[in-house]
């Protein structure tokens, strides 16, 4: 159990090793499992919000260097809903956001500037009707 003060809430985490699942549970929040690949990124998590059961999933896809490319959302049935991808700078700094609904249709995308010093400063929203 990990404590904290203030507004940051007490969280307690388990990591079971041999299925790769760590799950989570806080007190203000609903409990959440995750399973990871070998270096440690998240490739899939199940939030729990409901009396337990499962609500929504994600998948996740990872670059070379560790960065989400990419994020699957599916519902209670596990039907696809939303599909984001995402790319970076060689920096490694946020570039391009972009939504997709279960049909490829574009629904959101986002643009992302920075100063020269790496500072993040503008988002540039396009949306989609």
């Amino acid at each position: 159990m990990i404590k904290n003060s203030g507004n940051i809430t007490a969280a307690l985490f388990v990591l079971l090793l041999n299925v790769n699942i760590m799950y989570c549970q806080s007190d203000d929040y609903y409990p959440t499992s995750m399973k990871c690949d070998k270096k440690g990124n998240i490739i899939e998590e199940i939030d729990y919000p409901h009396d337990y059961y499962p609500a929504l999933k994600y998948t996740f896809k990872y670059d070379k260097k560790g960065n989400v490319i990419e994020k699957r959302e599916y519902d209670l049935k596990d039907s696809l809903r939303v599909i984001s991808f995402y790319k970076y700078f060689k920096n490694g700094k946020l570039k391009q956001e972009k939504y997709y609904d279960s049909e490829m249709i574009l629904s959101d995308e986002s643009e992302y500037k920075y100063d020269k010093f790496g500072n993040y400063y503008q988002s540039h929203r396009l949306i989609t009707d």
